[in-house]
């Protein structure tokens, strides 16, 4: 199975950002009750690594952490395949995202250790990246709108998560969460 870890966003916060999501004039909306900022990515999963990665995430202990959107940003590279909310990145959040992926080491997994750039995805644009016209309609957008800054929360717990294929996308579920504080 597929697995990330990520902190869900709470309600008045998500719906905030599925508002700002229908005036985005490109691409294809994350739905509401997938908003999320992932912690790490783990890929492909055994059962047996997954319930190892269960034990030593329910052992991690912190306190709670603030999550502070701010500004929208386009990723991908050249061209871009994903527009999200940035969010700042703090040594707290930093220090989160260290023990998970020390738990998921201790359950033998090997997750990207790459730079960690906290974000919350809104929208998908596909492996192409927007249309040209999709693009300039983009730029005019975020340079109206990409100084947002959405909100903050203050995160007191964290996900495992499944990542199943579907038709309209990427279907996630919960299937563990996990106290902060």
């Amino acid at each position: 199975m597929r697995l990330f870890v990520a902190i869900a966003l709470p309600g008045g916060l998500a719906r905030s950002l599925a508002g700002l999501q229908a005036r985005i004039p490109a691409g294809r909306a994350v739905p509401e009750e997938d908003l999320h900022l992932t912690l790490a990515f783990l890929g492909e999963v055994a059962d047996r690594e997954a319930e190892a990665l269960h034990d030593a995430l329910s052992g991690l202990r912190g306190a709670p952490v603030e999550v502070a959107l701010d500004g929208l940003v386009a990723l991908g590279g050249r061209v871009p395949t994903v527009l999200a909310a940035g969010v700042t990145a703090t040594a707290a959040l930093e220090a989160l995202r260290r023990r998970v992926l020390g738990a998921a080491h201790a359950a033998g997994l090997r997750p990207e250790r790459g730079r960690f750039r906290p974000h919350v995805t809104l929208m998908r644009f596909g492996g192409r990246g927007p249309s040209p016209d999709e693009e300039a309609r983009l730029a005019a957008f975020l340079a109206a709108n990409g100084a947002v800054r959405p909100g903050a929360f203050v995160a007191r717990s964290f996900g495992l998560y499944r990542s199943d294929a579907g038709r309209a996308g990427r279907i996630y579920r919960r299937l563990a969460d996990y106290p902060l504080g």
